[in-house]
């Protein structure tokens, strides 16, 4: 993933408002996340866990609003995403103190094996894929195949 700083974008009333740029995905991080796709998690949550996966080394929890602009994501495609990672207990939140008055800022913090994780995900759905084909076989065998 590559970033671009924040960049002076407007004039108000003698202020500069700064713009975030959300980290830009380069092809082979699109190529993993597709990866990730298979494994039955949506778009949102491949980019999540790819991009936790990615930075692990640089922090031990980071924020809603960093996961929202690293990942390109809004704020409600986050949080579904993170809620079934919370249930199973790969991702922990805590309530951050902000400066502003407002909703409080989530941190995550990854507690799992991220790679366990999806090796786990890809077992569950061979399993499917595996008994789905034994019951479509079971079906047209019985009936002759075709029409």
């Amino acid at each position: 993933m590559t970033t671009a700083e924040e960049a002076p974008v407007a004039q108000e009333s003698g202020s500069v408002k700064r713009q975030h740029y959300a980290y830009l995905l380069t092809e082979t991080d699109e190529r993993a996340i597709d990866a990730l796709k298979v494994s039955g998690l949506t778009r949102a949550e491949a980019t999540v866990l790819y991009t936790l996966h990615q930075y692990r080394h640089l922090t031990d929890r980071v924020d809603s609003h960093w996961l929202e602009r690293s990942c390109d994501l809004r704020q409600p495609e986050v949080s579904i995403a993170l809620r079934d990672f919370i249930a199973s207990g790969l991702l922990s939140r805590a309530e951050v103190k902000g400066v502003s008055k407002g909703r409080p800022l989530m941190a995550y913090q990854v507690r799992g094996d991220i790679p366990k994780y999806v090796h786990n995900l890809i077992w569950v759905r061979q399993r499917q894929l595996d008994q789905a084909t034994k019951e479509i076989s079971r079906v047209f065998g019985e009936t002759g195949g075709s029409p």
